[in-house]
């Protein structure tokens, strides 16, 4: 009896330990530098929260009457590093006066279209975007809550496996089978 128990919580412990490799979890060498291998990691995705942050500060200071490469900067100083770069850049380009740059640049980052489309629009029309980035960030946030909300859900359903795997056959192990054997001879 012990080793069928032994062999469901091994089984058990490698349902639960095991998961899918991710592209993102792949590690490769990117150089040798003085004999050692420098590991390179592929950068973490954006954060919405820090994104959602930097679309309010951009909101702020266009409704503050900041000049959109100015407010695009403040965003990007606050922004998580994955869209601080291309936000900046976007800024450094506007500055220079070349558009068509500007958006070809960050056009390649899904989480930065939305941005794109309403910075695009306040260059070209000089129409007010703060309540348009605002409601934008306010997504973020929605969206960033929801998937959390998901993810805690899902996870709920997987920590019930060890006690559907581990814990419910140990106690049926345990207690039912010994009350049944017992039982038995005084059956027949």
């Amino acid at each position: 009896m012990t080793a069928l128990a032994a062999l469901l919580a091994a089984l058990a412990v490698g349902l639960w330990c095991s998961r899918p490799a991710r592209a993102s979890d792949r590690v490769r060498p990117q150089a040798t530098v003085g004999g050692r291998h420098r590991v390179w990691r592929r950068p973490a995705a954006a954060d919405p929260v820090a994104l959602a942050l930097a679309v309010d500060l951009t909101a702020a200071c266009l409704e503050a009457g900041v000049p959109l490469p100015a407010a695009l900067a403040a965003g990007a100083s606050v922004a998580d590093p994955a869209t601080a770069q291309p936000l900046a850049s976007m800024a450094a380009a506007l500055r220079r006066g070349g558009d068509a740059e500007a958006w070809a640049g960050c056009e390649g980052e899904p989480q930065l279209v939305p941005i794109v489309r309403v910075c695009r629009r306040v260059s070209t029309t000089g129409a007010a975007a703060g309540d348009d980035l605002r409601r934008l960030a306010a997504e973020l946030r929605r969206a960033y809550q929801a998937e959390r909300r998901r993810r805690s859900q899902r996870a709920a359903v997987w920590v019930v496996l060890p006690l559907g795997l581990c814990f419910l056959p140990a106690f049926l192990l345990l207690t039912v089978l010994p009350v049944v054997t017992a039982l038995l001879p005084g059956l027949g």
